[in-house]
């Protein structure tokens, strides 16, 4: 089974490749980049519309948007899982284990102190479940978020800040582990990041 988690960088914007990625088994959305408008209309030629399962941390999206179109929906926040299982029947925690793995891995790699963002802790989940896993849409938030301020209306400052290696997240040295990642072949790109 080949999975594809599906980042949220500006470059899917120009490259089109939403038919490529629905031909995967598995298809995973990231926060923003799975709430259900971006995948209708003009943004599946960007990000396809299979909808496996959607990873996230920004809690409130699962409030404001059905979880129904995902076979699963995964939430980095043990509380939120907690308090909303009953009514989502569909809602997982990912798991203490990938929390702690990730942050102590990302530590040790190269003394990344920040806070992971949703995309490691995806990467970092997927893997605890998977063996065939591929990654769309990481650039180190170099290109920004494909959908721009449409939903944050500081996103594109934010990924400046994030790119530099400033801020709540350490893109950077995130970004060097998902190199060493592909470079040792624990995950597989869809095309040269």
């Amino acid at each position: 089974m080949n999975v594809l988690l599906v980042g949220s960088s500006g470059e899917l914007k120009e490259r089109k490749i939403g038919k490529q990625i629905d031909k995967f088994d598995v298809v995973c959305r990231i926060n923003s980049g799975g709430r259900p408008e971006c995948l209708t209309g003009e943004y599946k030629d960007i990000i396809g519309e299979k909808t496996n399962l959607w990873l996230c941390s920004h809690i409130g999206l699962f409030n404001f948007f059905s979880t129904s179109m995902y076979d699963k929906a995964i939430s980095f926040n043990e509380e939120y899982y907690n308090d909303n299982k009953e009514r989502l029947i569909n809602l997982e925690f990912c798991g203490d284990q990938v929390l702690i793995d990730c942050k102590e891995t990302l530590l040790n790699f190269n003394n990344n102190k920040g806070v992971p963002t949703s995309g490691i802790l995806s990467i970092f989940y997927l893997l605890s479940k998977y063996k065939d896993v591929t990654i769309c849409g990481f650039d180190g938030f170099t290109k920004g978020h494909w959908y721009g301020n449409k939903f944050i209306g500081n996103q594109d400052k934010s990924d400046i800040i994030a790119s530099k290696g400033l801020g709540r997240h350490n893109a950077l040295k995130e970004y060097e582990y998902i190199k060493h990642l592909i470079k040792t072949n624990k995950i597989k790109k869809l095309w040269v990041i």
